[in-house]
């Protein structure tokens, strides 16, 4: 755990609702220098607060299927698990992947573009892992929508969030392809290197940018950051209802929620998916207590689990 004040935590709401602010911008907005600004960042990067950015694709934009797999493991040892995780980290499929205690050993997102690919893909991981699983669990994404990170500044009136995973498939074409794969883990690009890197003009990068951006393809701009390192944990919880009319409140209602960071409706798992950034399993316990008390007798049950650590996040396939 890092002790930061409450200017990190406003420099790190800035990057998380737009990954691509100007220094000068979060410095107007807390009232320092842009100097100031870009020391606390690099400071905040150096002590693994910051992980990356991530320009945030829309996957199903591209002609891809967005699916998620839960394992529960068997008992094996730790260098089997990390062997494991290597291995599955590797795989070009594979764009986010968690290791978790609770429900769920590993939970992690993979991308095909049909129902082929996926099942060429699950033959390869079951002849390599199988026999390490005693459970799984494979999950069709409907819908993700994200929130910014608003309990760093208790922040309950953000209406920004970014919804993806939903649209019809858009026409792109290689230097479309190559621009977005220099930029999928690098959202606060430069302009100037990406001209030297791609070999094309600023003006092309911009303007095929700007195109992808209104297409619905780039969806956004997100901070990756390290909670753990600010006192909090990962968690995520599996809904199941009683009845299903009530999709539109839940959403507002996640939205206005400053823990909650993520929220996902799917095929194959449970009825509605929440993530969360809490302080600990109680303070979790609270949330989930408050969400029923608002929602009387719509949820069924529920799971949950606890991310040990985050191993990989990407919006894009790494062979695409």
């Amino acid at each position: 755990m890092v002790n930061i004040d409450l200017i990190d935590r406003k420099i790190l709401y800035e990057l998380d609702k737009d990954a691509r602010v100007s220094l000068i911008d979060i410095a107007k907005k807390i009232r320092k220098s842009k100097q100031f600004v870009e020391y606390r960042i690099r400071k905040l990067t150096d002590s693994k607060v910051i992980l990356g950015y991530n320009t945030m694709i829309d996957m199903t934009a591209l002609g891809y299927k967005a699916f998620r797999i839960n394992l529960r493991l068997k008992s094996i040892t730790d260098e089997q698990r990390k062997a494991m995780i290597k291995q599955m980290i590797a795989d070009p499929e594979v764009w986010w992947y968690g290791h978790a205690e609770g429900s769920w050993s590993v939970c992690y997102a993979m991308a095909v573009k049909d129902g082929h690919d996926f099942n060429r893909y699950w033959e390869k991981v079951l002849n390599r892992h199988g026999h390490m699983f005693k459970d799984y669990l494979i999950i069709y994404y409907i819908d993700l929508t994200w929130y910014p990170s608003k309990f760093l500044v208790n922040d309950r009136n953000n209406d920004i969030q970014f919804s993806m995973l939903s649209r019809k498939e858009t026409d792109i074409d290689e230097t479309d392809k190559r621009i977005l794969n220099a930029i999928k883990n690098n959202a606060r690009f430069n302009y100037l290197e990406l001209e030297h890197e791609l070999k094309l003009s600023r003006a092309t990068i911009q303007k095929r940018i700007l195109r992808l951006q209104k297409e619905g393809v780039i969806v956004g701009y997100k901070l990756w950051f390290n909670e753990k390192m600010l006192g909090y944990r990962f968690y995520k919880t599996y809904l199941k209802f009683n009845r299903w009319n009530e999709y539109t409140r839940l959403y507002e209602y996640c939205k206005r929620n400053p823990y909650m960071i993520t929220v996902n409706k799917t095929i194959g798992g449970a009825d509605f998916e929440i993530e969360l950034k809490v302080k600990d399993l109680q303070h979790f316990e609270e949330i989930i207590e408050e969400l029923l008390t608002t929602f009387p007798g719509l949820v069924e049950s529920y799971e949950f689990v606890a991310f040990k650590t985050e191993d990989k996040m990407s919006f894009l396939p790494d062979d695409f």
